[in-house]
């Protein structure tokens, strides 16, 4: 078999694995040179015809899919139990059939599909806690950077602090949600059963350190300030307009030495227009 031979036959096999209805719905859609490549392709062997043949590998891809987003998402897994988890699966491939090479991409959109699944009926918390449980992946696959130590900040001269913008360390993710999901997330990593959820706003601080993803809920300006982006004078203005000059300075003073020590500080960086 020549090399376009094979390639027409791994993208119709390809094809036929990954059709979201199965291998049998998906023959009478071929057509032309697709059509002649299937026929006489795979032989039967013992009491399987050439479909139930392939099914066997179908199947497995989709169990091996399965499996890959339950290790992603296991508290939306433990919330809903296994048949549903599955059927949930099975839904979202149909709408967003696999496009990457690698397992690590596949649950990226889960969490916008499920914020429009009709299991929120049961569990309007779910597309919360999936984009939270993405964070996690996301966290514990970013980058690393080395962290400021408090030493290191403190060469930062005083006159210069209003210019410079805090640099975090990649890891960090900062999530607002309409419930408290780090609730369960954090029963589940403990062995504790979930239980239900009351809505109510709240602003989640996500990165890794070391080999570690922590999950820790903040007060919403801490919150806004983890997304603020800009210089610290900027941002200590906007402090101020809500808690006046003196209480904006210490909390700023107080979440900063804090951003220190939990790592997420990665560098002090010049800001070149500052407003």
């Amino acid at each position: 078999m020549g090399d376009k031979n094979l390639e027409r036959v791994q993208r119709l096999l390809s094809k036929l694995i990954r059709a979201p209805e199965g291998v049998a719905p998906a023959l009478p859609e071929l057509a032309g040179e697709e059509r002649s490549l299937w026929e006489g392709l795979i032989r039967p062997h013992g009491t399987l015809d050439p479909v139930a043949r392939l099914d066997i590998y179908a199947n497995m891809y989709f169990f091996r899919i399965r499996d890959a987003l339950a290790d992603d998402f296991p508290v939306l897994r433990a919330t809903i139990g296994p048949e549903r988890f599955h059927n949930l699966v099975t839904d979202y491939l149909l709408a967003h059939p696999s496009r990457s090479f690698t397992l690590r991409d596949v649950g990226a959109s889960l969490p916008g599909f499920v914020r429009r699944h009709i299991l929120l009926q049961d569990w309007p918390w779910l597309g919360d806690l999936a984009t939270l449980e993405w964070a996690v992946v996301e966290a514990f696959d970013a980058a690393d950077s080395e962290p400021w130590n408090a030493a290191r900040v403190a060469t930062v001269p005083a006159e210069e602090w209003g210019s410079r913008r805090v640099v975090w360390h990649p890891s960090l993710r900062v999530l607002r949600s309409e419930f408290p999901v780090h609730g369960p997330w954090q029963r589940y990593q403990n062995g504790d059963s979930l239980g239900a959820l009351s809505a109510g706003e709240t602003w989640l601080r996500v990165w890794r350190r070391a080999e570690r993803v922590f999950v820790v809920p903040v007060c919403p300006q801490e919150g806004q300030a983890l997304g603020f982006g800009g210089a610290l004078g900027l941002l200590a203005e906007e402090l101020a307009a809500k808690l006046g000059e003196a209480a904006a300075a210490q909390q700023l003073a107080v979440w900063i030495a804090e951003w220190v020590e939990a790592g997420l500080v990665c560098g002090l960086e010049p800001v070149t227009c500052p407003r």
